[in-house]
């Protein structure tokens, strides 16, 4: 028994009120789904876009950093290099600092805030960019060896010694040619 607008009992059977109450569900469901839907999309597009605005600033101050930079830290030189190998830019400095450290890419008494040395950062881009290598670098993996294949394959140029620090306006003449040498351009 149902009431109308009017106040008066109107009696249904109940079949044909389950019927009518089916018929109405089925008619607006779609559209109350499909509008959820479409307002999490809009929702995900809205937080994507703001992620990708927040990493686009970060790696614009990182790069402003590194360019007015005399000397590269061991996090900074992580950030660019992992962020440039993987083309990822869910990066930070600190945490690309940790990832290399855990996998021995780095020195195990690298400090963030520490001077990359030229040796070890020829390291991190062998191992990053997993570069084909020569007869010693294959047997013994290191900086040493590391840095002398760049050499060879003229990504590093120039007065060069393992054990010197790095500018950051070298750090991405050596990260450029890098990118050359791989076949992905800056």
């Amino acid at each position: 028994m149902l009431i109308n607008s009017s106040g008066r009992f109107l009696f249904v059977r109940i079949p044909e009120l389950l019927v009518a109450l089916c018929l109405y569900a089925a008619a607006i469901l779609p559209l109350a789904a499909q509008s959820m839907e479409s307002e999490h999309e809009a929702v995900e597009s809205e937080w994507i876009a703001d992620k990708t605005k927040t990493s686009a600033m970060t790696a614009a101050l990182e790069l402003e950093a590194v360019i007015n930079a005399k000397v590269i830290n061991y996090a900074q030189a992580a950030y660019f290099v992992l962020s440039s190998a993987n083309g990822n830019s869910d990066f930070t400095p600190d945490n690309a600092f940790r990832f290399a450290l855990d996998r021995g890419w780095l020195p195990k008494k690298a400090a963030t805030d520490a001077s990359i040395k030229l040796g070890d950062l020829s390291f991190l881009i062998m191992k990053s960019f997993n570069l084909k290598s020569g007869f010693l670098y294959a047997i013994f993996p290191g900086s040493r060896y590391a840095f002398r294949e760049m050499v060879s394959l003229k990504i590093i140029q120039g007065t060069a010694d393992p054990s010197m620090t790095i500018s950051g306006e070298r750090f991405l003449l050596i990260l450029g040619n890098v990118l050359k040498n791989t076949g992905d351009e800056l």
